[in-house]
């Protein structure tokens, strides 16, 4: 019988390829198992530890299209592997994606040997992390190298990364990133104690002229000192190392290792290779081959060999008597499939078991029955004798009562007689009719997937609205999940979720950015193993408030165009809720320029040309006076808008200097012992023919002598 492919696919890391001795642990249940090619096909779980012989290699398919070759005398550790579960519908197969067809998240360590991956391009949101004792690899789309060694004798590990195309952000172990770009390598050591001793970019490294006797067979992989002449030991380690390194073989260094194009085209021939290899190999395999895929942690059921079969009377067939010919071909009874699964080879009869839940939207069938007619609902028989005589209403069925379809699990014998009589005419010479009976199993099963409800954030049309804030923590508003025999609080301890159902959720929000997020809600199952549906919340994230704006220096400002300075606008900063500070360098502030027309009204027109050019025609003027409005504009990344505007006056005039005018006499004289009044000045700058001046009276200051005058 062929599987149809239906459902979703979710997270799995298939075996495609595997050559030699590999093992894979299991660390969750502590299982480990030899793998050979009855392993093709089946999947990798998380929390496992691939290891490889110096004959053994094994590559592995991912369900977002990523491929990884495992290659000889290499440890591997696949931590987690996550992935929003999608619709086969109209993918690619796995090996032809380009793109993942949904986000996912993968962590993993190499511990030593070596791996070639091809990655696809990786969703917004995805991320994929390989760690090793060198550093930790961030990778977006890419195909690459890594390849890690240990020296037996140092303790030191070396190794490197080669990357074929796309980037690769590598951070050592000081924290230190090295950001690497199709074509280039890099190269590293640590010591044992796990301190980074060197580390070198260059363009693409033959790492298997210099690691592959080591990984190979059992040579002693180049020192740190040979491979980064002038590395010095960290303090602690062994200063007379060198002195046992002579009592094993090491590999000679090629001095065209790195940098040639020989050397270039020789190490992406042989990646391409192996990629290519690997994308033939899993070619074989589809979605359909994912969803059905059992984990080689499951044990697999030893395979029984045919017993001998007996020898014949006088070597041949024997020649039934006569007599015997009337007793052939016994009835015939046959069971029909209701609405519940049924297998044929073991007469099994699956039958769902009561509802507990009423708000369930699907109905149970009732007690169990089984019938002479063919139901959509209950398991049914047939009869049939030699000659096709239809003897269903002569079958017998006992112990039908004794199913009990509330109690899941409960396994019922039945037994189904027949006999044909009425059509032989004729019964054994005992007396007994030619019958047949047959006992199928009646098990009641729950084969109703949970239900994930929720009422905000149903459709991207209508999301779950929630306001921005600034370093603030999305709480969701939680989901509900109906089942037909289970209760929530039963499904959450089968789960393992200590809190509630949505730590199934896949995605995330940030409340400090605003826009439309994605919660998707997945892999939920009752204890049946039945598997809801997953369902997308979407989410708001709401910014209606405008940024402050501050602006920098003073309003309004007063430009001389008398004086050499350059005029240069002071600009201004903006405060916004989720956005924080917007600084004026940013490039986000949008300034318009406005001339003042008509300064009863206050009218501004936008200026036609730049304000420099209006300095530049201004300072060939004898007398101007004109005053312009800066607008400044600035944007959240909501697309809240505010403005803030400052003023902006050119002065110029054909006197150069201020004018100031003493009332009273000068000098003047006061009685002693009275109450002085100034009688004032009046400051002004006069601005030429047909311009009033610019009075000044707030600009003078006065400053009292303890001798006899008062200068102003």
């Amino acid at each position: 019988m062929s599987l149809s492919l239906s459902g979703d696919v979710k997270a799995t890391i298939l075996i495609v390829s595997l050559e030699g001795e590999v093992s894979s642990l299991n660390l969750e249940d502590d299982f480990k198992v030899e793998l050979d090619s009855s392993a093709l096909g089946r999947k990798i779980d998380d929390q496992s530890i691939l290891e490889t012989g110096k004959d053994g290699s094994i590559g592995l398919l991912f369900s977002n299209g990523t491929l990884v070759a495992v290659k000889p005398s290499t440890k591997f550790y696949v931590r987690e592997y996550s992935q929003r579960i999608f619709s086969p519908e109209g993918v690619p197969k796995p090996s032809e994606l380009e793109e993942e067809p949904s986000r996912s998240q993968f962590l993993a360590h190499l511990d030593f040997g070596e791996l070639v991956v091809k990655v696809p391009k990786l969703k917004k949101g995805s991320s994929m992390i390989l760690s090793s004792p060198l550093g930790t690899a961030g990778i977006r789309g890419t195909m690459f190298q890594l390849m890690a060694v240990r020296n037996p004798i140092t303790g030191d590990i070396t190794g490197g990364l080669n990357l074929i195309s796309g980037d690769v952000t590598f951070t050592d172990l000081e924290g230190r990133e090295e950001k690497l770009v199709s074509g280039q390598s890099l190269h590293a050591a640590t010591s044992q104690l796990g301190f980074k001793r060197a580390i070198q970019a260059s363009t693409l490294l033959d790492l298997k002229s210099i690691y592959g006797p080591t990984l190979l067979g059992d040579v002693v992989p180049p020192t740190v000192e040979q491979l980064f002449p002038g590395a010095s030991r960290l303090s602690g380690e062994d200063e007379d190392f060198s002195d046992r390194i002579s009592m094993f073989p090491s590999p000679v260094l090629f001095t065209d290792s790195a940098g040639g194009w020989e050397v270039v085209h020789k190490v992406a021939s042989e990646i391409f290779f192996d990629i290519e290899t690997l994308e033939v190999q899993a070619g074989a395999y589809d979605f359909e081959s994912m969803q059905y895929a059992v984990s080689v942690s499951s044990p697999v059921p030893p395979v029984q060999s045919l017993g001998s079969l007996q020898p014949l009377s006088s070597g041949g067939f024997s020649i039934p008597d006569p007599i015997d010919v009337l007793y052939l071909n016994p009835p015939v009874i046959e069971i029909h499939p209701g609405a519940d699964r049924l297998s044929q080879q073991d007469l099994l009869i699956e039958y769902l078991v009561q509802r507990k839940n009423p708000s369930y939207p699907v109905s149970d069938h009732g007690p169990f029955k089984i019938t002479s007619i063919l139901s959509g609902k209950y398991p049914s028989y047939s009869s049939k004798a030699f000659d096709g005589t239809d003897l269903t209403a002569g079958v017998q069925v006992y112990n039908a009562n004794a199913v009990d379809y509330s109690l899941l699990g409960q396994e019922t014998k039945l037994t189904l007689y027949v006999d044909d009589l009425a059509v032989r005419k004729l019964p054994y010479p005992s007396g007994k009719p030619v019958s047949t009976t047959i006992a199928p199993t009646v098990r009641i099963v729950d084969n109703q997937k949970p239900i994930i409800a929720f009422v905000d954030g149903e459709t991207q049309a209508s999301p779950y609205l929630v306001t921005g804030v600034r370093g603030g923590v999305f709480v969701d508003p939680g989901i509900s999940v109906l089942d037909n025999y289970y209760s929530e609080n039963e499904i959450m301890a089968h789960m393992g979720y200590s809190s509630s159902l949505t730590e199934s959720a896949f995605g995330s929000v940030d409340m400090g950015v605003a826009g439309v997020y994605s919660l998707t809600y997945q892999s939920i199952s009752d204890p049946s193993g039945n598997i809801a549906d997953s369902k997308t919340r979407w989410v708001q994230i709401l910014d209606s408030e405008a940024p402050s704006i501050t602006l920098y220096g003073s309003d309004p400002i007063y430009v001389d165009l008398n004086s050499s300075n350059v005029f240069k606008d002071p600009g201004a900063f903006a405060n916004d809720n989720l956005d924080g500070v917007i600084e004026w360098e940013s490039g986000r502030f949008e300034v318009v320029v406005e001339v003042l027309t008509d300064s009863g009204t206050q009218l501004y027109n936008q200026l036609t040309t730049t304000f420099e050019e209006v300095l530049t025609l201004a300072k060939t003027q004898s007398s101007v006076n004109a005053t312009f409005r800066f607008k400044y504009l600035v944007k959240d990344k909501a697309g809240n808008q505010s403005e803030a505007s400052r003023q902006v006056v050119l002065l110029n005039s054909p006197f150069a200097t201020p004018t100031i005018i003493m009332h009273g006499s000068n000098p003047h004289y006061h009685e002693v012992n009275t109450a002085f009044v100034d009688p004032g000045i009046t400051a002004y700058k006069d601005m030429g023919s047909g311009v009033a001046p610019i009075n000044l009276n707030d600009k003078v200051s006065a400053v009292a002598y303890s001798g006899t005058t008062i200068s102003v």
